[in-house]
């Protein structure tokens, strides 16, 4: 919602102002440039936040003006689609009701979209004023003074600038306009945009019949819909938007003249826009284009407009990891040990007079401006390698053809790399469970979440929730968690997570979720059956194992003064997005059973100047894997250096609580492909927990074959977990034998050590020698996380 932006610009002080200190005049300035203006591309500006640079002075002749560049940053407000606000009532009438963000001016809910039944009433206290009832289940509820309500935004739009303030040119103005350099040209229009839309003017005081929301005074750059979530609520924009506002994705390129023939037949060479165009600007996609546009080829991507949850019309520059999955999750994991910590510096010391308090608005807010930092380094990465950047739908028409919102751009090479999202099992009320993106922007902090999976996202928003000291069940359909690893880290970190208070639901899958008339919804596995609930209110406990209870989340209790816990049901899955909508299979490209595309080792399809590298492929669904296979692809397609991904010995991590890091085979893998192998194990405390009285343990696992004394697979299970197990990698990849990790001299007192000091094997397994053609299993090990 908030972010600091960084502006330079040039400041013209007037003479009375030189009496002031020159801080302080020029930021009088600024806030007067400013301060309430709605900024093409950026937002509302809140606030001057600081001035970082300030330079030049120069006097003007006449007046005594001076000029200054200054540098300066921000306060500005730009909520995000999806993203949910909180609003408080203020007034209400007849008419409906008039809601406060508290430094944002008034937002205005006609009738017809209030909350559905509900009607007005005088209110008791005080005849001469309205106030309105909600009638939810048998209840009538008030909505009064102290109640938030909730929103979501739909779209982002600027307020319209009034045209007739422009100075219409004469014909000698646009015909030296027409003569000037394109390039000038585009400076000057870029200079006119951003100082009309500094001059922005507050509407006036003004009621909408529109079936969105409206805003009085001043115009809120979103667009809203039912206050109460409801899915039906009306989605269309709030303010349309004039066109020379709207953000410009149209770019100059030139058509590139392929010599190289598209086929082997004697065709004629084509004319194409690109060289290469990417559909989907995520880690692989990104990592393509810029290496191919540094190895000279002209590259466009397209990408669709950002939003904090994916969806067939929005994702954003930087992909799922970036905007959705290992940054803002790794962010949220950091928030969430902070608890662990504080319990385990009583032991050394520490006192607390206050219990420490968890904000989570926060954490939400720092989380997307960090997002929003982070897509402008993405742009600026492509920006900077002279790839072209356009935002819509990319469809795929042809072999050589993609259409982006209605337009054609030819290129010799496409490349698919729109990666995978979360998906929801078709089960009955599936609509009332959230996935891994929507659990990333809750509008606050669960007090209950039942999360069913049992995959590495499940277990790590286990541990988040977890320790920001919400009440976590997790249902798993078969007996152990994390499916494909090692057998002894599965085992170990379900222990850990369970003596940190989450408790786990094995060989139990979800039948439906059930919403009562109450509005109340319950989760029903294989193993229970739903019983009569009673007064929601007053609910407590439901007999955990059969039967969760949590509320829909377009009801939150936040909503209308009801005092129940706030609860939800996640559902973890991970599937490719699916492809139906990009036309491949019309262009003859392949699919698998799972929707993933088929492709070679090269990454190509078996159309040939089709590629495709990430998630979408599911080979290795892990982000540096796409990037490696983003820059192979790159070195195939524009060095003349064929280059196959390498899915060999990948290093991978769970940042569940405790965090997981593991290279190479599975005790199981390694057994069915070796034969004969040597397993060194160690389960210790660590020096932190002998004050901290913790049950905290470490759990780490060598893997050798016993014939070449090759270090097959390494794992460890506890604290910086990952951090040390990348370190290994290296090693492990370089052919690592456990003869040189013998020779190697540990670093006292540290959990790494272990690894150098396990002389002898807790057992050793001999089973013959491994069948003939096995292939090496690191990459199923890879792809089982």
């Amino acid at each position: 919602m908030f972010y600091l932006s960084e502006i330079e610009h040039t400041l013209r002080l007037p003479p009375h102002l030189l009496d002031l200190p020159l801080h302080d005049a020029i930021k009088g300035e600024l806030e007067g440039l400013f301060l309430d203006k709605v900024i093409a591309n950026l937002g509302l500006c809140i606030s001057v936040y600081d001035i970082r640079f300030i330079d030049g002075g120069f006097v003007f002749p006449g007046d005594g003006a001076s000029t200054y560049t200054v540098k300066f940053r921000l306060i500005m407000f730009r909520p995000f689609v999806g993203e949910v606000i909180v609003a408080k009532l203020k007034e209400s009438d007849s008419n409906g009701l008039r809601l406060s963000l508290g430094f944002f001016d008034d937002i205005y809910v006609p009738v017809h979209l209030m909350p559905n039944p509900s009607h007005s009433e005088p209110d008791p206290e005080n005849k001469e004023q309205i106030r309105w009832i909600w009638e939810f289940g048998q209840e009538n509820y008030p909505i009064d003074g102290i109640d938030e309500i909730r929103f979501r935004v739909q779209s982002i739009n600027y307020p319209s600038i009034p045209v007739e303030q422009e100075k219409e040119k004469n014909q000698d103005e646009r015909e030296k306009e027409k003569q000037a350099k394109p390039d000038e040209r585009e400076k000057d229009k870029q200079k006119q945009e951003m100082a009309t839309s500094l001059s922005a003017p507050r509407l006036s005081t003004t009621f909408s019949s529109s079936p969105t929301l409206q805003t009085l005074r001043r115009t809120l750059p979103i667009s809203l819909s039912h206050p109460f979530l409801s899915p039906h609520s009306p989605s269309s924009p709030l303010f349309l938007s004039p066109r020379r506002l709207r953000p410009s994705f149209s770019h100059h390129h030139h058509r590139r003249f392929s010599a190289r023939a598209e086929s082997d037949n004697g065709a004629e060479p084509r004319h194409y826009d690109f060289d290469l165009f990417t559909v989907g600007a995520g880690s692989g996609g990104v990592r393509a284009s810029r290496f191919a546009a540094n190895f000279g080829a002209s590259v466009a991507v397209c990408e669709l407009p950002f939003a904090t949850i994916s969806s067939e019309t929005s994702g954003g520059v930087g992909g799922t990891c970036v905007l959705r999955g290992c940054v803002p999750k790794k962010l949220l994991v950091f928030a969430s040990k902070y608890s662990h910590e504080f319990e385990e510096s009583h032991g050394f010391g520490w006192k607390y007079e206050t219990e420490p308090k968890h904000d989570w608005s926060t954490l939400m807010a720092n989380k997307n401006a960090e997002l929003q930092r982070l897509i402008g380094i993405y742009k600026n990465i492509l920006k900077n390698a002279g790839v072209t950047l356009i935002e819509g739908r990319g469809k795929i028409v042809d072999p050589h053809t993609v259409d982006v919102d209605g337009k054609l751009y030819s290129a010799r090479h496409i490349l698919v790399a729109v990666g995978g999202r979360p998906s929801i099992p078709e089960i009955p009320g599936s609509e009332y469970a959230i996935d891994s993106d929507a659990a990333l922007d809750l509008p606050s902090r669960p007090e209950k979440i039942a999360i069913v999976g049992g995959g590495y996202i499940a277990l790590e928003f286990a541990g988040i929730f977890n320790g920001l000291r919400s009440d976590v069940h997790v249902f798993i359909r078969q007996k152990k968690v994390l499916r494909g690893f090692d057998e002894e880290v599965r085992d170990f970190v379900a222990e850990q997570m369970s003596l940190r208070g989450i408790e786990f639901h094995t060989e139990e899958s979800p039948q439906a979720i059930i919403k009562s008339a109450d509005g109340s919804l319950s989760l029903k596995t294989n193993r229970g059956t739903v019983e009569e609930i009673g007064n929601l209110i007053k609910l407590k406990v439901i007999k955990l194992g059969e039967v969760i209870q949590f509320l829909n989340r377009a009801y939150m209790i936040s909503v209308l003064k009801m005092c129940m816990l706030n609860q939800f049901s996640m559902i973890d899955t991970w599937t490719p997005i699916p492809l139906q909508n990009l036309g491949l299979e019309k262009v003859g490209v392949k699919m698998a059973k799972n929707g993933a595309i088929e492709v070679d080792e090269f990454s190509r399809t078996s159309v040939p100047s089709i590629w495709a590298v990430g998630d979408v492929t599911d080979r290795v669904n892990l982000t540096p894997v796409a990037l490696m296979e983003g820059g192979a692809l790159a070195k195939t397609l524009f060095r003349n250096e064929p280059t196959k991904p390498d899915h060999r010995a990948i290093p991978s991590a769970v940042f569940s609580q405790p965090p997981i890091g593991q290279v190479g085979l599975t005790e199981e893998q390694a057994v069915n492909e070796y034969g004969d192998v040597d397993i060194f194990t160690a389960n210790l405390r660590p020096l932190k927990a002998t004050l901290s009285g913790l049950p905290d343990r470490i759990f780490m696992k060598l893997i050798v074959c016993a014939k070449t004394n090759k270090v097959l697979g390494l794992h460890m299970c506890g604290e910086d977990s990952p951090e040390i197990v990348q370190g290994f990698a290296v090693a492990v990849k370089a052919g690592l034998t456990k003869a040189e990790l013998d020779a190697t001299v540990g670093i006292h007192p540290t959990s790494a050590e272990e690894f150098v000091t396990m002389r002898t094997p807790t057992r050793k397994i001999r089973n013959g020698p491994p069948p003939e053609g096995t292939m090496d299993s690191v990459v199923k090990a890879a792809a089982g996380v």
